[in-house]
């Protein structure tokens, strides 16, 4: 699990990166690129361990719907695939199933708000 923050300023002279929000003193860093291809490939294998976690525990995998979260950058950004592509990819992977959701700017999970991120909740 980690915390996304936006880079907003680079400063080449003297090295220094100011990000969004506060990082924890001692907090371990790690830059990363998103992408199409990462954001696409990293939710299909999130899918595919979540169905198969639901099967380990239930013995079949036949969800009565779902709600989905997920960031309006992820949709509207450069690395998005525009409104819908997300949903057609749980559908491709999950099955076909009553579904809603909607984009928001923060999604909330346990007692944390992330950015970028997506929350699917299924009804088992």
């Amino acid at each position: 699990d980690y915390l996304v923050h936006n880079i907003v300023r680079l400063e080449q002279e003297t090295g220094e990166v100011t990000v969004t929000g506060t990082p924890n003193v001692g907090m371990e860093i790690a830059f990363m690129q998103r992408d199409s291809q990462t954001l696409f490939s990293s939710l299909s294998r999130n899918l595919l361990d979540l169905r198969e976690r639901v099967t380990r525990t239930h013995g079949v995998f036949e969800p009565k719907g779902a709600l989905y979260f997920s960031c309006a950058a992820r949709a509207l950004s450069r690395f998005g695939k525009g409104p819908g592509h997300e949903m057609k990819l749980i559908q491709e992977v999950l099955g076909t199933m009553p579904a809603a959701g909607v984009y928001t700017d923060g999604e909330i999970s346990n007692s944390s708000v992330y950015g970028y991120a997506s929350v699917l909740v299924l009804f088992l």
